[in-house]
């Protein structure tokens, strides 16, 4: 998981259109998917999100990108779990998450 925290630059729909463009610049193979990690819990459903399945050195994964916005801030999220149906991470993923919570003012 990698976590990224920068200012706001755009409407959070647009910048996730960014991200999206931008990551599958990188990983053309990667096909979309509706499978989401849980992480929306924590943020009270105010996120955005897209998920990929893609493959990393013969190793099935999913990439899972959630953006947020908190008081002028992005906060980007970049999971990957492999292989790709292995939900076991998620539970582990959303708590570390959670720790880590910018609080609103």
């Amino acid at each position: 998981m990698r976590v990224f925290v920068y200012p706001t630059t755009e409407p959070l729909p647009e910048h996730l259109e960014a991200v999206r463009n931008e990551f599958l610049k990188a990983n053309p193979e990667a096909r979309p998917t509706d499978h989401r990690l849980s992480l929306d819990a924590s943020h009270r459903g105010r996120g955005v999100h897209a998920g990929y399945l893609n493959n990393i050195n013969s190793l099935d994964s999913f990439e899972g990108i959630a953006l947020y916005q908190r008081a002028g801030w992005f906060i980007k999220y970049r999971v990957t779990v492999g292989p790709a149906n292995n939900s076991a991470c998620e539970e582990r993923i959303r708590d570390a998450v959670s720790a880590m919570q910018m609080r609103e003012n």
